[in-house]
Order: C-alpha cells, then sequence, then structure tokens
C-alpha cells in the first residue's frame, strides 16, 4: 500500500536510494556496531534498525553535509542505546554472560587476530577512535565531527590505545598509520 501522499517515482527513488546505502556501508556500519555490542548477530540487529530509520530520513538525505559520517553516528547512537536498554542491563547485566565476541569467519581473516583480539579488549572511546581511524580510514577531523570530540582529545586516544595495543600485542611487529 502506498503512503498517504507519496508519488509512485519519489517511493521508487527512495528504496534505490536505501538499497544504494545498504550495499554501499551495510558492512561497514555492522563492523562498526560488532566494535560496540561484540556480537555479529546483535551488530547486524543494530544496523538493520539504523538503516529503518536512514529510510525514514530520505527526505532530509539533501542537507547532509557527510552520508557516511552520518551513518557512523547513527550506527554509533544506535548501538549505545542497545547497550543502556532495559533489556541488555537486566539479562546481561545481572549474572547472565557477556555474548560470546561471534563474528563470521571471514570477518576475522580481515586483520591479524592478534590484533582484533587486542582492540576488542580497549574500552569503547579506544575502540571506537582505533576502528574510525584505523578501520573506516577516517580523519582525526572526520572523528571529531562524528563523535563531536575535540580534536585534541581524539589525538591524546589514539596515541594511549596504540600504547595499550603495543603493550598487548607485546612484541608483535604491526605497521601504524600517523596523522
Amino acid at each position: 500500500m502506498e503512503e498517504l501522499g507519496q508519488h509512485p517515482h519519489k517511493k521508487k527513488q527512495q528504496h534505490e536510494w536505501h538499497d544504494a546505502l545498504m550495499d554501499t556501508y551495510g558492512l561497514e556500519m555492522t563492523k562498526l556496531a560488532y566494535t560496540y555490542v561484540k556480537n555479529w548477530s546483535t551488530a547486524q540487529d543494530v544496523v538493520q534498525d539504523v538503516f529503518v530509520k536512514a529510510y525514514h530520513q530520505y527526505d532530509q538525505r539533501e542537507k547532509l553535509h557527510s552520508v557516511k559520517g552520518w551513518l557512523i553516528r547513527l550506527t554509533i547512537n544506535q548501538a549505545k542505546d542497545y547497550l543502556k536498554s532495559t533489556w541488555f542491563r537486566r539479562v546481561i547485566g545481572h549474572g547472565a554472560q557477556q555474548p560470546s565476541p561471534t563474528t563470521p569467519t571471514h570477518e576475522k581473516s580481515s586483520f591479524p587476530s592478534e590484533l582484533s583480539d587486542a582492540v576488542m579488549k580497549l574500552t569503547q572511546e579506544y575502540r571506537e577512535v582505533i576502528f574510525l581511524f584505523y578501520y573506516e580510514d577516517l580523519t582525526v577531523r572526520e572523528i571529531s565531527e562524528v563523535l563531536k570530540v575535540k580534536e585534541a582529545t581524539l589525538h591524546t586516544r589514539l596515541r594511549r590505545a596504540k600504547m595499550l595495543l603495543l603493550t598487548e600485542l607485546k612484541g608483535v611487529d604491526e605497521v601504524w598509520r600517523t596523522n
């Protein structure tokens, strides 16, 4: 059934835009959500909710400075909302086991497992900046815009996160890009 007052041609364009967003950014956003929720299936659910929200923002798309930055912000917020949810706090927070980090085998092989495991052990503020900087290849300025955090703070977080990773990896040679 067609939405009230929506022209069929516009509806088709909205579906095409939405499909293109999912094809272009779906896997990236799922990986980002995974860094928060630490469970691949849950990350997929979080991203599904993100794309439902994105679908309803079709009319606002022209006002977006960066579609990718907007989706990153939506994904982070949705993942944080999940972690703050009553269900999550009741089930996970009261004696239940934290969901084990599960992800498809081909996803784990994208990066050395020692590095992936070390990144996942970082606190959320360090994990997100490492993920956005190294995995998503965003600049510190772009991360600052997405996270609404000062660039100097992000430089500090990056430096501290790298030190923690180097300590955790105990001499594993890993080349780090510098800004």
